[in-house]
């Protein structure tokens, strides 16, 4: 088994705890939400909202409310290790990394904790937990309740801004898509930052992959409700936020990129529901975070 990181990322104390390990926010050592995940009750407490890919619920403590988010194994393994990992450091990592990302000024959530907890016969079961953003929603929920067209325009607006940031800071999200950017009140946040990493350079390629697999996300889910969440006009707005100017000769390269891999997406799309019995895309929540995945 992976040994357990013997030191915390800056910012956060390293603690053990009954039958596994604490990652906490050093600022919250003394809080009520330290108290409670220490008591090794607060897993009762958890409020759930969704569950798909691990699950998301909300942990109230002191008067603040904390999401916590479990990990949970996608693809082939989740049929053989679940929720099992072999050591909390992919946890840990993620925890530093949406510190590193606010330090870069990309919005983001802020981590507060991971709570690690052995799992028999081997291995660990994994939660992070992060401060909730009141009344946030992810993107694709947000414009599948169709708000006023001003209103969806400038999440749009703000969404594209926030990937921008995102590849400025040379992050490359592993699954960048509608339902991991957090549309709030006067921002849009990245999250799920799960098997992300800093690439030494952002080129053009990633660029063009990253943006189609949003537009191929959005295709998935037009086809399966049968009504257009994003039109031309909305597009346009997004890259121009993105890419300024240079909007123009990015666009084409975007689209032509969408539509040379969609054909076997679309395939890939009706493989996964018929041998796993899995829905074209997971149903719609207000849930702030993901189940991480492999």
């Amino acid at each position: 088994m992976r040994r357990v990181a013997r030191s915390a990322p800056p910012g956060f104390d390293l603690e053990p705890l009954a039958g596994g390990v604490l990652l906490l926010r050093s600022t919250l050592r003394d809080s009520a939400l330290a108290r409670l995940l220490r008591s090794g009750r607060w897993e009762e407490r958890v409020e759930r909202l969704y569950e798909g890919r691990g699950s998301t619920g909300v942990l109230a403590a002191g008067g603040e409310r904390f999401v916590v988010r479990g990990y949970r194994h996608g693809g082939l393994l989740r049929r053989l290790t679940g929720e099992r990992y072999a050591s909390p450091n992919r946890a840990f990592r993620e925890a530093a990394l949406y510190d590193e990302l606010q330090r870069r000024g990309v919005p983001t959530l802020e981590a507060v904790a991971v709570v690690a907890r052995r799992r028999f016969p081997f291995g660990f079961g994994l939660a992070l937990l992060t401060r909730e953003v009141a009344g946030a929603r992810d993107l694709l929920a947000y414009l599948s309740a169709f708000p006023p067209l001003p209103e969806a325009r400038e999440a749009l607006r703000r969404a594209g801004e926030t990937v921008r940031l995102l590849h400025e800071a040379s992050f490359r999200h592993a699954d960048l898509h509608p339902k991991n950017l957090l549309v709030t009140a006067d921002s849009v946040l990245v999250i799920d930052l799960d098997r992300g990493a800093f690439a030494p350079a952002f080129t053009q390629t990633l660029r063009r992959r990253n943006l189609a697999r949003m537009l191929r996300y959005f295709r998935r889910v037009e086809e399966r409700s049968e009504r257009a969440l994003v039109g031309t006009t909305d597009l346009v707005r997004f890259l121009r936020a993105y890419a300024g100017p240079g909007w123009k000769s990015l666009a084409p390269e975007v689209l032509a990129h969408f539509r040379r891999t969609l054909p076997a997406h679309r395939l890939g799309w009706i493989l996964d529901r018929l041998l796993a019995g899995r829905r074209i895309a997971p149903p719609l929540s207000i849930a702030q975070g993901r189940g991480g995945s492999s």
